[in-house]
């Protein structure tokens, strides 16, 4: 979980090319937010909003902007966004997420483990 998260949120983060990068507001819907929240593992979303959880680290990369998603995608890479690293945005958009409890298997250590999955779309808070 990155730091200032609540034990079920936080920054939304995206492990891409060995590197944690944020999640950029724009276009940003409770859509895009349940297919992260269902990604990591969690039943739904409570709460989404770039002012939830404070800032990204300024050295940290933009890995999404524009994000859209219908809803259905089983990952957020699967949804239509501007493209891996491009994006017009600062930290202050950086997205912050709630994911409803009932977790279907996610406990805090587990984003640690999709490290060794798949590299190029992992998700963390």
């Amino acid at each position: 979980m990155n730091t200032g998260g609540t034990q079920f949120g936080g920054q939304l983060e995206v492990y891409y090319n060995n590197e944690w990068g944020t999640v950029c507001d724009d276009g940003w819907g409770s859509s895009d937010a349940t297919v992260a929240c269902r990604q990591m593992g969690f039943v739904g979303v409570s709460d989404s909003d770039s002012s939830l959880f404070g800032f990204g680290a300024s050295s940290q990369s933009i890995w999404l902007d524009d994000v859209s998603c219908n809803g259905s995608e089983s990952q957020l890479i699967d949804c239509s966004h501007a493209g891996i690293g491009l994006h017009n945005c600062v930290h202050s958009e950086d997205v912050g997420i709630v994911c409803t409890n009932g977790e279907l298997g996610c406990d805090d250590s587990s984003t640690d483990v999709f490290d060794s999955v798949r590299n190029e779309d992992i998700l963390r808070f």
